[in-house]
């Protein structure tokens, strides 16, 4: 799909209407491992996909993102803060704490009168293959689709 800034994105998941229009975009992402380097690349290609589509569609298109991580000590203990200048809701956080704030915060935040993200999903899967939802129902991948569905059926 064609976007403002870029001239292609391939999205995970990419919904038309019978008329051709692109209604839905959903990028997957997930982790496994260097989770403290890898953490700010799967902020930014969130943010930089989003905005792009905000860009060009504005709320025309619905998009939805949705983040795998391992669930193990390495991602549910808390971290060193690596800022003097912390948002006080990242202090002392683990890496699943702050995943759970970027999913919050891409559905909270707004661009051009339009939510940046309409739907956020995580799920937490151990190396045994145990599933588990974070503890907010807004972020249950179990619910996701429905959230993405109610933001395109609002007048």
């Amino acid at each position: 799909m064609a976007g403002h800034f870029r001239p292609a994105k391939s999205w995970d998941i990419l919904c038309r209407s019978a008329q051709g229009a692109v209604r839905v975009c959903v990028e997957c992402k997930s982790q496994v491992d260097s989770y403290g380097n890898n953490e700010n690349n799967r902020y930014e290609e969130a943010l930089g996909s989003g905005l792009d589509v905000r860009a060009r569609h504005g709320d025309a298109v619905a998009l939805g993102f949705v983040l795998v991580l391992c669930d193990e000590d390495a991602t549910g203990r808390a971290t060193r803060d690596r800022s003097d200048d912390l948002d006080p809701v990242f202090t002392s956080s683990s890496h699943m704490t702050r995943r759970e704030i970027f999913a919050r915060r891409i559905t909270d935040f707004g661009v051009n009168d339009a939510p940046f993200y309409d739907a956020a999903a995580l799920l937490f899967v151990t190396r045994t293959s145990e599933v588990r939802h974070p503890d907010d129902p807004d972020l249950d991948v179990r619910t996701f689709a429905a959230r993405l569905v109610g933001r395109l059926t609002v007048p």
